[in-house]
């Protein structure tokens, strides 16, 4: 996806990650603020299912739910992937801002320690239940490196282990966001 530097550039050097909601003036910043909670890019017939449910509610027509899609695109606060197989969705600038800035911290390895060693162990010692495999990760990713993945088949602890490691961030003072592929 490319973004203009000027359009990242305007948001903070390195945003909180938030939900990026839109100002809620109309009906489709609500809407799209909405969708925005589960999804960092939005489908054109969700955010119109979801925007003309808000002007119906209201009473207001579909010319008025087009006028503000439109408005939102042009000034910038909606904006559309560089994706020429589908054309027909949306993102904000806040989100390619907060994804910039995590590719910047996991190109920082060695930087610092993300988790305090008593956390990680105050945390596992809180879950005697986690198995060795799902110990020895949960030890594996409270590294330095500030970025790891936990990748199993279905079914196999990762949520378990997850909960452990978000503790040992807590007790660490870092504050948890969870993300999923979509």
């Amino acid at each position: 996806m490319r973004v203009p530097a000027s359009r990242i550039e305007h948001i903070a050097a390195e945003p909180e990650i938030d939900p990026p909601e839109l100002p809620r003036e109309g009906l489709v910043a609500r809407a799209a603020s909405e969708l925005f909670r589960h999804e960092s890019v939005i489908e054109r017939k969700d955010l119109l299912q979801r925007a003309f449910e808000l002007a119906g509610l209201a009473g207001l027509s579909p010319d008025t739910v087009e006028a503000e899609l439109a408005a939102l695109q042009d000034d910038g606060r909606l904006l559309r992937p560089d994706d020429e197989v589908r054309p027909q969705r949306w993102t904000t600038p806040a989100i390619p801002a907060c994804e910039a800035a995590m590719l910047r911290s996991a190109e920082r390895p060695d930087e610092r320690d993300w988790l305090a060693v008593a956390a990680v162990d105050a945390a596992l010692a809180a879950a005697p239940h986690l198995s060795g495999e799902q110990r020895d990760a949960v030890r594996s990713v409270a590294t330095r490196d500030g970025v790891a993945l936990i990748e199993a088949g279905a079914g196999t602890g990762k949520t378990t282990t997850a909960k452990a490691l978000v503790e040992a961030a807590h007790h660490s003072g870092l504050k948890v966001v969870g993300l999923s592929p979509s």
